[in-house]
């Protein structure tokens, strides 16, 4: 039927229907691992949810779900309707591993009323030397070290997060 509007005709009317976008909103209660734990993440969604990637959740439809990483890993849900609008939301579960701390050279030989500078490792660690005597710092990779006499520098090295440690230790032999 052809309807006469302002002096055009127009002879198609169809009507336009915009399907409504899904609600998702994605909870986690925990986002920084300990290698070995596991996270619970919860989804307030409306309609049909699916977790990717599946294999590191332990229910890939279910509103709560515990995610076991092995590495820090972006997991996605997804809610889709009846309509095939779809929407994402993610999380991003950050994993901490064990490491290995190693002196740069060990032991050192210095001579007396000499000093260098020592260094440990990995350098993304906390760090904390001692005894602090003929320290730089305490706290600091590479301190500056002036021993008087033969000292063995223990350090212990920690992530950020606290969930691993390693001791190192530095020898000095002075001549």
């Amino acid at each position: 039927i052809a309807k006469v509007k302002s002096g055009c005709v127009d002879s198609l009317i169809k009507p336009i229907i915009v399907n409504p976008i899904p609600f998702l909103r994605l909870f986690t209660l925990a986002d920084t691992l300990c290698l070995g734990q596991s996270a619970t993440l919860t989804a307030f969604h409306s309609d049909n949810l699916l977790w990717s990637p599946a294999a590191l959740v332990s229910c890939a439809s279910c509103d709560t779900v515990v995610a076991n990483p092995t590495a820090t890993t972006l997991l996605f849900a997804t809610a889709t309707n009846s309509f095939g609008c779809s929407n994402k939301d993610s999380s991003l579960l950050k994993v901490y591993a064990p490491f290995t701390a190693l002196p740069i050279k060990n032991p050192f030989f210095i001579c007396r009323k000499d000093t260098v500078r020592i260094n440990a490792g990995p350098p993304d660690k906390v760090i904390v030397w001692s005894p602090a005597t003929d320290l730089s710092s305490s706290i600091v990779y590479n301190p500056l070290v002036f021993p008087q006499i033969n000292t063995t520098y223990p350090a212990m090295l920690v992530d950020s997060f606290g969930c691993f440690s390693m001791p190192v230790t530095v020898d000095f032999i002075v001549k």
